[in-house]
């Protein structure tokens, strides 16, 4: 008898959650939208930069990655061109500014790989969220010896 209480609490949690949400983006309050990000109306910053990664002997591509999207489009260059966008929403400006330098991506190159990593940060909760997407431009022939991890 006390589970299916628990049970029927918990489903009275999340029908009120749901309407409250539902009436909040009704009211202009959010873009509330079931195929939608929940908390798209917590204010979001973005930064936005771009660099290039020479190449001598380096045939092999790494990327480890947490959140983000990652594009990767094969050109004739013998050169790697990285566009990097950084987003945070729920953080103030001062904390914007710290994780900016955080979570830009770290690149080693050796020999014969190219290793691109973006930090991975304590846990974030709620209404606070982290992201860096890259759009990478790389040498042809490297797109059949590359190694993501997400």
């Amino acid at each position: 008898m006390k589970g299916r209480g628990l049970l029927i609490g918990l489903l009275i949690v999340v029908i009120v959650l749901i309407l409250f949400f539902a009436i909040a983006g009704s009211f202009g309050f959010s873009n509330f939208n079931f195929n939608y990000d929940l908390f798209s109306f917590v204010q979001g910053t973005s930064n936005e930069y771009s660099l290039e990664i020479n190449l001598n002997s380096e045939k092999e591509l790494v990327i480890d990655t947490l959140n983000g999207l990652i594009n990767l489009i094969g050109w004739d260059k013998n050169y790697i061109f990285m566009e990097v966008t950084q987003n945070f929403r729920g953080f103030s400006d001062k904390e914007v500014k710290e994780l900016i330098e955080k979570t830009r991506p770290i690149i080693t190159k050796n020999d014969r790989t190219v290793e691109i990593i973006t930090p991975k940060l304590q846990r974030i909760f709620l209404f606070r969220s982290y992201g860096v997407s890259l759009n990478l431009y790389v040498p042809s022939e490297m797109i059949s010896g590359y190694d993501l991890r997400t």
